[in-house]
């Protein structure tokens, strides 16, 4: 990902936790925790607050399918990018904390450096935690225990009849599926 002809504003404003829960979403690109504008095939990505300004970031290419992503500074841009459902995200010094509803960050963390999206370094209180961000994929609900990842469609449960594959998850856990077909629709999905 590249940046181009634009500076990063001289002041940032804080950078704040985005939940995916608490917004409403109504184009393809919308995020929750983001006013979202598509304007001659690039994203201006904004928290509230924002406005744009000529004074900008522009991630060549890093956008939904392949789109430039413009933001008043980097880590707005790269928090938009990160974005999923069920977690809260911040990136903060170029590094992405990933936090579940209710969890706080804390010097006890895990650090999983280059394994967050855009090469970032992945901070969650717990392995499962990163594993479960590392997971999500849309059409999927992700649990991790243990080190291995229980991926379900929406209305499935856990079974002690499932298939397993192991290393072809995220940071190469084990992943569990009701069924062969689940398994097979979970690993063609791209993030």
């Amino acid at each position: 990902m590249g940046v181009a002809g634009c500076q990063t504003a001289p002041e940032k404003s804080p950078t704040a936790q985005v939940t995916l829960q608490q917004a409403e979403m109504n184009g393809p690109f919308d995020r929750a925790g983001f006013r979202v504008e598509e304007s001659d095939g690039r994203l201006w990505v904004l928290k509230p607050g924002q406005e744009k300004s000529s004074n900008h970031v522009a991630l060549i290419g890093a956008g939904p399918q392949g789109m430039t992503v413009r933001a008043v500074d980097r880590d707005t841009a790269l928090e938009y990018l990160a974005a999923r459902p069920g977690f809260n995200v911040e990136v903060q010094d170029g590094r992405l904390w990933v936090l579940k509803p209710g969890q706080e960050k804390s010097g006890n963390h895990v650090a999983l450096i280059g394994a967050g999206p855009h090469g970032m370094t992945l901070r969650a209180l717990d392995r499962d935690t990163a594993l479960e961000y590392l997971g999500t994929k849309p059409g999927f609900q992700a649990k991790a225990k243990d080190g291995r990842l229980w991926v379900l469609k929406p209305g499935q449960e856990k079974s002690g009849n499932h298939v397993a594959r192991i290393g072809v998850g995220p940071l190469s856990s084990t992943v569990r599926a009701v069924d062969a077909e689940t398994m097979e629709e979970y690993l063609s999905v791209q993030n």
